[in-house]
């Protein structure tokens, strides 16, 4: 995949459109619009834009609403595999790309937390820690197969009164003693 084209679809409003019309399958600026609300509508339409121009997103179709053309999106790339690309090549300026959009969108989803009038980090299940441990390669494998299985049996929960959104997101980082 050509840089540019990574470049692009990492940026974190890019990011939130992309995953809202991955959410939905197809999306129009209005759906995109209530989803990043807070983003200028200048704004969105130069993201969106972008994303037309980079072929990462394309135009379905077309409705009429009130004299005007309202415009339904669909991704064309799909972006976890380019990622995925990304990550295999190995390449450290696009892996530290990667790492920073993945931090910043931590922190843009921490900051809108946070943006609340009513916050309770417990209550709401809201936690960041370190837990700096020593393990060797079979019990490091061993702990994360553990994650991944916890973790799979609810990947496919669909929304309901009960439920809300919430994402789990993991760093795992050797340091060099």
């Amino acid at each position: 995949m050509e840089y540019k084209i990574f470049e692009s679809m990492i940026h974190p409003i890019r990011i939130k459109i992309i995953q809202e019309i991955l959410k939905k399958e197809n999306a129009t600026v209005r759906d995109i619009a209530e989803a990043v609300s807070d983003v200028p509508q200048a704004s969105l339409y130069r993201h969106i834009n972008k994303l037309l121009n980079e072929n990462i997103i394309e135009v379905v179709a077309e409705n009429k609403v009130r004299g005007t053309l309202e415009k339904v999106y669909k991704i064309r790339t799909d972006p976890y595999e380019e990622i995925n690309k990304a990550v295999q090549s190995n390449d450290p300026k696009q892996l530290l790309n990667l790492y920073y959009n993945f931090t910043m969108n931590l922190l843009s989803d921490f900051e809108n937390y946070l943006k609340k009038d009513k916050i309770d980090l417990a209550k709401d299940g809201v936690g960041f820690r370190t837990y700096p441990i020593y393990l060797s390669e079979e019990e490091f494998v061993e702990v994360m197969t553990q994650f991944g299985q916890a973790l799979q049996k609810h990947l496919d929960n669909k929304p309901d009164g009960n439920r809300k959104l919430r994402k789990i997101s993991t760093i795992i980082t050797p340091v060099e003693d």
